[in-house]
């Protein structure tokens, strides 16, 4: 999140500064060094007919 495209184009569109990425980037090191921390991915389809 730090050094690649995504934070290049999040930087130059205004969206963060490279002090925000690297402030998310040290939480996520924490989180994932927590004991009780976990990561849930939901993916789901909606199908309609009509």
């Amino acid at each position: 999140m730090v050094r690649s495209s995504v934070a290049d184009q999040a930087v130059a569109g205004g969206h963060a500064t490279r002090e925000e990425l690297q402030r998310v980037y040290e939480g996520w090191k924490r989180w994932a060094a927590a004991e009780d921390g976990w990561y849930s991915v939901t993916h789901g389809e909606i199908i309609c007919r009509a």
